[in-house]
Order: structure tokens, then C-alpha cells, then sequence
């Protein structure tokens, strides 16, 4: 399954908040990976079986205005001959802003924001609840400015590390692509980047419900302080293992940088986001290398990086402003 028709799906069978329709629609009417999108959409298409030759003008507009006329001419000959069901099951994703926002007043949903942090910083965030949060380099959260409704739920793609207020009458829910993380008062760890392909989940405090729903695996798994669950989006792999929740509390507090049994590829990808830095490996055979990693944060990226060359078969050099990993000759 491709990424396109992974967001797609997951975007037509839930009921989602106005910030993340805008966002939605803004990332399909972009000329990125046009047919990618078109392929997608017309299988979704195929999987109705409503039909309305009412709404084939409409449905053809709505197409074109997401693609562009030549790109519809090209499509929807194929598309709309099997199904034009897609006015019915996928949400008006191309009306405008303004009538967004109005609608979401009359229904009185809250009104959601987001927060983006740049590569090399970091953030901290309280939410209404009580809750606060710190967010890794690169990370972006949207959430509600108000709590209002029976669960309290934020969306995120990236690194956060998080004290739930408590609250048993309304649960906390991390929304993160594919999986979802429900908690009533408690304090974890989440890595969820939305292109990178592992979600990693370590709990410190309180207990944890961790669901995942994708096409590699459905199901759920309860956590415990100071165990650390590993999701692999493209093989479907979960692995749980325990970790020491007392160092992993200093990432947050003071940026100490904390690896436990973790992959160089991770590593260089995390610590890519954290500097700023392009990192490169160059031998695909040192991507699994595993490293158990804790520094004060003070360091610089080279200092960190002769961390990784006390492993006899890895060399570390820069040029022109670029890291790179090598096997060693």
C-alpha cells in the first residue's frame, strides 16, 4: 500500500477535526505525486457500490479541481465508469477554509492549533488540561485550545515527551498516523515521525493502552512502567523490551540525548533532526547496528559521533559540512 492511499483511507473512514481537513485538502490539491493520489482515489472509488449519475457533473468538477482539467481528462474516464461513488464516501475535502470554520462552530467543536518546531530546537507546551508537553526537533502537534468533549485527544508526528494530567472521566488519547496511545494520567515517551518507519513508545510512569491499526498489524498492547514497545510500520514487527525510565526523564528536562538498544539508522536519523545536520551512511550493512547511547546533551554532534567509533568497524568524517558513517576498511 502505498503512503498516498494509506492517508487517504485513513482519512475517509474517520470523522476528523477541522484543522486536519484543511491540511488534508491542502496536501491533495498539491501538485506533489498527482497520480499517486489519482490511483488511490479511483480504488477507492472501485470499493463502493452507491451510485448516482446525479452526481457525475459534480464529482467531475470536484476532481478537476483537486488535478486540474488536463489531469481529470486523463482519469476520470476510467474512474467514473466504474464507480462515481466518491461524492458519497469521501468528505467535501475542497470547500473552502471559511465554510470549514463556520461548520465546526455549528456543531461547536473546539478549535484546534498546532505547534511546529524546526529541526536543531526544542519545545515545551501545556495544554488546557494540565498537561504538559516536550517536543522533539522537528516535531508538530495539533490540539485543541480547549478539552470539551468525553476524551481529551492531540494529534502528533514526531517526538513528544509527555505528563498526563489525570482525569479517570476523560481519557488521553496521542493520535500518531496508525496508532493511538490511550491514557487517563501518566507520563511516556513517544517517537512517531510520520516518514519514519518505526513508532517507539517508552513509559515511565502509569500504564498505557498502545492500538495500532495499519495493514501490517491490528490489535492492541498494555504497557507498563518502564517497558518500551517498538512498532515496525513496513514489516509489521512489535517488539517490547524493558529500558530505565529514571535516566529517560533527562531527554525532556535538560536534552540529554538517550538511545536504548536502538539502530545507527534511527540514531543518524534522530540526531539529523536534533542538530540540523545532514547525516549519511554510506554501507546499508551498518544500518542495524544497535547502540545503548546516554550523554549529557552538552556535546557537540563530532563529540557525539566518536561515540559510534569506538564500534571497531565504523569510521566517522565530515565534508563540506555533511556526516558521513563508513564502514572501515
Amino acid at each position: 500500500m502505498t503512503k498516498q492511499k494509506r492517508i487517504i483511507d485513513n482519512f475517509a473512514e474517520r470523522d476528523q477535526p477541522s484543522v486536519i481537513r484543511k491540511l488534508f485538502a491542502q496536501w491533495l490539491s498539491s501538485p506533489a505525486d498527482a497520480e499517486k493520489k489519482e490511483e488511490a482515489l479511483t480504488d477507492l472509488w472501485e470499493r463502493t457500490s452507491s451510485y448516482s449519475a446525479n452526481t457525475e457533473q459534480a464529482l467531475k468538477k470536484t476532481h478537476e479541481r483537486l488535478f486540474g482539467r488536463r489531469s481529470s481528462q486523463i482519469v476520470w474516464r476510467k474512474a467514473f465508469r466504474r464507480a462515481v461513488a466518491a461524492a458519497i464516501v469521501i468528505p467535501l475535502i475542497t470547500v473552502a477554509a471559511s465554510l470549514l470554520y463556520i461548520s465546526d462552530i455549528r456543531t461547536n467543536r473546539p478549535e484546534w492549533t498546532q505547534v511546529s518546531v524546526p529541526c536543531g530546537e526544542r519545545r515545551q507546551l501545556a495544554l488546557s488540561d494540565g498537561t504538559q508537553l516536550w517536543l522533539g526537533a522537528g516535531t508538530r502537534v495539533i490540539y485543541p485550545t480547549a478539552f470539551n468533549g468525553p476524551e481529551r485527544k492531540i494529534f502528533v508526528d514526531g517526538e513528544v515527551y509527555a505528563e498526563v494530567a489525570h482525569d479517570a472521566e476523560h481519557p488521553f488519547i496521542v493520535s500518531a498516523g496508525d496508532a493511538d496511545i490511550r491514557v487517563l494520567g501518566t507520563t511516556f515517551g513517544l517517537r512517531a515521525y510520520n516518514n519514519d518507519k518505526e513508532i517507539e513508545l517508552m513509559l515511565v510512569e502509569g500504564s498505557v493502552r498502545f492500538d495500532i491499526d495499519s495493514p501490517k498489524y491490528v490489535g492492541h498492547i498494555m504497557m507498563t512502567p518502564n517497558d518500551i514497545v517498538r512498532y515496525n510500520r513496513m514489516s509489521g514487527n512489535l517488539e517490547q523490551s524493558r529500558f530505565n525510565g529514571d535516566n529517560y526523564h533527562s531527554w525532556a528536562r535538560d536534552g540529554s540525548i538517550y538511545f536504548f538498544n536502538e539502530s545507527l539508522g534511527n540514531i543518524a536519523t534522530q540526531l539529523s533532526r536534533r542538530f540540523n545536520r545532514q547525516i549519511v551512511i554510506t554501507d546499508p550493512n551498518l544500518l542495524s547496528i544497535r547502540f545503548h547511547v546516554f550523554l549529557s546533551g552538552t556535546e557537540s554532534l563530532s563529540d557525539v559521533m566518536k561515540v559510534f567509533t569506538m564500534n571497531k568497524s565504523i569510521r566517522v568524517n565530515e565534508r563540506d559540512g555533511i556526516i558521513y558513517i563508513r564502514r572501515k576498511q
